[in-house]
C-alpha cells in the first residue's frame, strides 16, 4: 500500500516576477525566525542572482491578526541580496502603518478594472511640494517656497496645480500603483532658479505614492529613485 505524502508547509516567503513592480515578495509568515531561515535557504545557492531590481512586499496571504514583520530588518536583508524593496501592498492598516514608519510606501491593491475610481484619501487637498530625495546620491533638495509648487487631486481622477509661475492640469490613476498624466499647462517663463521644469518632469514620472502615515503625501518615481514629499496646504476650493 503506497504511503501517503504529507503536504509541505508553505515557506515563509516566496518570490514572483510581476509586470508592474518587478519582483513580488509574497509573505506567508511574519515571524522573524521563519523569515530569517527561509531567506538564508532561498539565497544560499545564488547570493548574487539579483542586481538591484525593485520589489514589493505582497501581504495578502498573511493572517488578518498577523503581527507586523520587522520591516526595516526585512528590507535590509533583501537589499543585501540584490533586491530593492520599496513598498507593501494588500497590507492591513496595522501592517501598513508599521511599513510606513520603516520608510516603505503603501500601494493600493490592483483594481479589477482600470476605470475604478481613485480613493478619496488624498483628494480635495492642496498638496505643497517640500522636498525631493535622490536614492542614488542620497542628496535631498528642499523646496524653499512650497506654496508655489502644488497639486490637487479630485475624486473624478482629474488634477490641477501650480509649477511656480505656471498652472497645469491633468489626470491620475491609483488602479495599479500611482500614475500621473499631465495635460494642459501655461507656458510663462519663470524666474531664474525656478524648479518648475524639474517639478513637472518628476510628476510625469511618478510610479507609486500615497499618504505617508504622518499626514503628508509621498510620490516616487520607478524603483524609488526620486521620492517627493508634500505637506497638506489645506482644503482645495471647489472646482
Amino acid at each position: 500500500m503506497p504511503r501517503r505524502r504529507e503536504p509541505r508547509p508553505a515557506p515563509a516567503l516566496e518570490l514572483k516576477t510581476t509586470r508592474l513592480a518587478g519582483i513580488q515578495i509574497i509573505l506567508n509568515s511574519a515571524e522573524h525566525a521563519a523569515l530569517e531561515t527561509h531567506i538564508s535557504t532561498l539565497f544560499a545557492a545564488t547570493p548574487d542572482f539579483f542586481g538591484g531590481e525593485a520589489a514589493v512586499f505582497e501581504c495578502g496571504r498573511l493572517p488578518a491578526d498577523a503581527p507586523s514583520p520587522d520591516w526595516a530588518w526585512l528590507a535590509r536583508e533583501l537589499k543585501s541580496r540584490g533586491l530593492n524593496p520599496f513598498a507593501v501592498q494588500n497590507a492591513s492598516p496595522e501592517l501598513a502603518a508599521a511599513a510606513v514608519q520603516a520608510g516603505l510606501l503603501v500601494l493600493n491593491a490592483a483594481a479589477p478594472a482600470p476605470t475604478a475610481p481613485p480613493t478619496t484619501a488624498i483628494t480635495d487637498i492642496v498638496w505643497q511640494w517640500t522636498s525631493v530625495a535622490n536614492k542614488t546620491t542620497n542628496e535631498p533638495t528642499t523646496v524653499t517656497t512650497p506654496e508655489k509648487y502644488t497639486i490637487t487631486f479630485r475624486a473624478d481622477g482629474t488634477l490641477s496645480g501650480k509649477a511656480d509661475c505656471n498652472n497645469f492640469t491633468g489626470t491620475y490613476s491609483q488602479a495599479s500603483g500611482f500614475s500621473i498624466k499631465l495635460g494642459a499647462s501655461t507656458m510663462a517663463a519663470c524666474p531664474e532658479g525656478s524648479l518648475d521644469q524639474q517639478y513637472l518632469q518628476l510628476l510625469g514620472a511618478v510610479a507609486a505614492g500615497g499618504p505617508d502615515g504622518q499626514g503628508n503625501l509621498a510620490l516616487e518615481t520607478a524603483g524609488g529613485e526620486q521620492r517627493m514629499l508634500f505637506v497638506n496646504g489645506g482644503a482645495a476650493p471647489a472646482p
